[in-house]
């Protein structure tokens, strides 16, 4: 009897320590770091959503100061002022990436991608299903192309870009450099000399849209932007503001006899700052 009763507790303890090095392998597995193979995943399970919990949290940015951006929106003038003050100190200290940097950051490009941010898994189903063109025209500048970029990408979307035929051998290859990092983003396969406010300008966005058509991506809507413009909404509102459209465009256009192309000459321009709905940007005229 007192055999028997050995017996069963010794089972017990066998079937609670097998349960604990059950849990501690499930914990283990669980909880150890993630990386971009454990994010893409159809089926929903529990180291899928910990490792997509990681990754948002890992791509807020530290706050480096008190500036409190729903108050300067509800219009609290001391926010504002705080904020300006901010600014101005920052521009002090500004350190600018040059085209050199941007060759060495991206001889790893996981590294690199990583440490500047860029979004590497589609944020929701909707947005997933319903990818974005996008031609992007530059010339100078090469980290305020970047800057727009990050904003604006997304691994379903596609992206083209158009760099001008006249700008320096350096800021070519850094934007070469960047490009060769994502699968999803390639340099027109014509390249124009730009002149703004002329047909050069139109060639470039054209360019880029006949390689996108040649694209296996199955995109919706193409955006044309440039490298000054900038968005002002996430992409989940950018894809439900294109739904709206219903297949329908939304171009700004007119027809005034006095602009049309002249060879040889080129339009007298001004610059001005326009907001519309989707992005805010430089205008022309």
């Amino acid at each position: 009897m007192c055999w028997q009763k050995r017996c069963i507790k010794w089972k017990h303890c066998l079937l609670l320590i097998g349960l604990l090095s059950f849990a501690a392998s499930v914990l283990k597995y669980m909880f150890q770091p993630c990386g971009l193979e454990d994010l893409p995943q159809s089926a929903y399970n529990l180291r899928r959503n910990y490792c997509k919990t990681q990754f948002v949290t890992s791509m807020k940015l530290p706050s480096s100061n008190q500036i409190s951006c729903s108050k300067i929106i509800q219009g609290d003038q001391d926010a504002v002022r705080l904020a300006l003050l901010h600014q101005k100190n920052a521009r002090k200290k500004e350190l600018r990436i040059s085209e050199m940097d941007y060759l060495k950051f991206t001889k790893d490009c996981n590294h690199y991608k990583m440490s500047r941010r860029f979004i590497s898994i589609p944020l929701s189903k909707e947005e997933e299903n319903y990818p974005i063109a996008y031609s992007m025209v530059i010339h100078e500048q090469i980290e305020m192309f970047e800057r727009l970029l990050r904003a604006i990408y997304n691994p379903q979307n596609i992206y083209c870009i158009h760099v001008d035929e006249k700008s320096p051998d350096l800021y070519k290859q850094a934007v070469r450099a960047i490009v060769s990092c994502f699968e999803n983003v390639f340099i027109a396969s014509k390249l124009e000399k730009l002149v703004y406010a002329s047909w050069f300008r139109v060639q470039a966005d054209l360019n880029c849209m006949e390689d996108l058509l040649k694209s296996k991506v199955p995109w919706r809507y193409l955006i044309n932007t440039c490298g000054t413009d900038f968005p002002i909404k996430t992409n989940m509102e950018i894809v439900r503001a294109l739904k709206l459209l219903k297949g329908k465009n939304s171009l700004e256009s007119e027809k005034p006899q006095h602009k049309l192309f002249t060879p040889g000459n080129s339009t007298q321009i001004s610059i001005k700052i326009l907001k519309t709905n989707l992005f805010a940007c430089q205008t022309f005229y």
